[in-house]
């Protein structure tokens, strides 16, 4: 009985950490000659993507109109002719977190991944690096300082590719969401740069302006 109550509540409680991580672009990695990047701005192709990727849920399918608008951009990287992983890139523009409701500002020269993923075949093969390698170095230019990454804390295969990558939790932001009408957060005693939504208060409800913003800066 007290299994099912705590299955129960886990529906409607969630609670994580939001990792901030960061690493210096390595110079060189050893890529085929099979392996191209492509960057992608047409909506509907980028949902082709996703869907023979195996992420078709709506969950992954949502926000891409937003996201162009606010400045990512979308790279496919192939290895053999077949997707291999995708990425999202903000490069010197801020991420919005919305679980957190704030906007977090890397230094200078950064290239910030989001959302990235590698498909099941090519899992174990260093796509995680390649990819990174090729979008810094040949669509900006070696104009990338550092690279950023947000990870929640929950999601340990994530977090290890970072690591293996080289990337060091520079930060941590804790935050629970109760029946999606609450926000508790952590922010206090972070060390990056941020612009947070009411930046005083720790508990949020989820009235009308607060949905307004996430919904106006969400990507």
């Amino acid at each position: 009985m007290l299994k099912k109550i705590f299955n129960k509540l886990g529906e409607y409680i969630n609670s994580d950490a939001f990792l901030i991580l960061r690493a210096p672009v390595k110079q060189k990695i050893a890529v085929d000659e099979s392996d191209r990047v492509e960057q992608l701005t047409d909506i509907e192709e980028i949902k082709r993507i996703y869907q023979q990727s195996d992420r078709s849920h709506p969950g992954y399918m949502q926000n891409f109109e937003a996201r162009i608008q606010h400045g990512l951009t979308f790279f496919v990287y192939y290895r053999e002719n077949e997707i291999a992983a995708t990425t999202w890139m903000l490069y010197d523009i801020p991420r919005f977190i919305d679980e957190l409701v704030l906007h977090v500002y890397p230094e200078e020269k950064s290239l910030w991944i989001r959302d990235i993923y590698v498909t099941e075949k090519f899992r174990g093969k260093n796509c995680f690096a390649k990819l990174i390698y090729l979008v810094s170095h040949h669509f900006y230019r070696d104009s990338v300082n550092y690279l950023y990454s947000d990870v929640q804390k929950s999601n340990f295969s994530s977090v290890r590719a970072h690591e293996k990558y080289g990337f060091m939790v520079v930060d941590s932001m804790n935050y629970t969401h109760i029946f999606q009408w609450l926000i508790i957060r952590s922010i206090r005693s972070v060390k990056t740069r941020v612009n947070a939504f009411a930046p005083t208060k720790s508990v949020l409800l989820r009235g009308n302006q607060l949905k307004s913003y996430i919904k106006e800066n969400i990507a």
